[in-house]
């Protein structure tokens, strides 16, 4: 029988491979939320009590966060939603997989293990941190999932995108150096969290997701832009996130020794990755 999952935050970046994965394996529900009419307020508990019961869930999974800038936003989504979600997610007696980020590092202590203390830099970082301590005290049986960069080799992400563009300008565009990530692709990280939800056996953890091969953004965009029609590579700056006038992690590469233990789902380089689009 397919297991019964609501999936929160399905219509963001990482959300929609993971509705596609999840659409073919189990009975899916992936509301919209916000301000649509009918959706899942994820910070109100009568809403999200709501939504899991009329989805029968047994498995909850919250991808939803928010990056704009704005702090009364990202504090709402990222740091008081995911205690609300995890609450009635134990409530309802269903499991919950929340997802987080390498941003709740501070870049200076790499490689970092899977319980790594939260030392954050920004805004961003400090809410889902807080987010993460949420969980855990409203439910201390949730998986938490730290990930990085997650792109799709076939997709430009809203950055890659942006670059891009700017370069077909002739404009520059600046990359660091020395700012160290673990990219992974949207759909192995859906794999991923496919496998999680009919993994009933790993609960109660933090778990590093991420990929295999650390990369400074620098490197990491040469290897991704030319996949999105970029030419003029020779535009792309490099600098150092430790010049940056605003807080910046610098090496936030993360030990998936754990991941590569307990999973079948096998974690991937961004090399890899590539090669693999580029021989289908």
């Amino acid at each position: 029988m397919a297991h019964r999952v609501l999936v929160l935050g399905g219509s963001g970046w990482l959300g929609a491979a993971v509705v596609e994965v999840f659409a073919a394996r189990f009975e899916l529900h992936a509301p919209a939320h916000g301000a649509v009419h009918g959706a899942v307020d994820i910070a109100d508990a009568v809403s999200v009590a709501a939504a899991i019961r009329v989805a029968r869930a047994e498995v909850v999974v919250n991808l939803a966060a928010a990056n704009t800038g704005d702090a009364e936003t990202m504090g709402r989504v990222n740091a008081l939603a995911p205690g609300v979600v995890a609450a009635c997610t134990r409530a309802a007696g269903a499991r919950l997989l929340h997802m987080s980020t390498d941003l709740v590092l501070d870049g200076r202590a790499a490689p970092y293990a899977d319980d790594a203390p939260p030392h954050p830099v920004n805004v961003y970082g400090r809410t889902k941190a807080a987010g993460e301590a949420a969980v855990r005290a409203a439910d201390p049986t949730a998986v938490i999932l730290r990930t990085s960069l997650v792109f799709d080799p076939d997709v430009p992400d809203r950055f890659t995108r942006s670059v891009v563009e700017r370069l077909a300008r002739g404009e520059s565009a600046t990359l660091y150096t020395d700012e160290i990530r673990c990219p992974i692709s949207r759909l192995r990280l859906a794999f991923v969290l496919a496998e999680l939800v009919e993994r009933a056996d790993i609960r109660g953890i933090s778990m590093n997701v991420a990929g295999t091969q650390a990369l400074s953004r620098f490197d990491f965009a040469m290897r991704l832009l030319p996949r999105f029609g970029a030419t003029r590579t020779d535009l792309v700056r490099a600098a150092l996130a430790a010049d940056a006038p605003d807080p910046r992690p610098i090496d936030l590469t993360l030990d998936v020794a754990l991941a590569r233990a307990l999973l079948r789902t096998r974690l991937r380089s961004v090399d890899e990755e590539l090669a693999a689009a580029t021989a289908r």
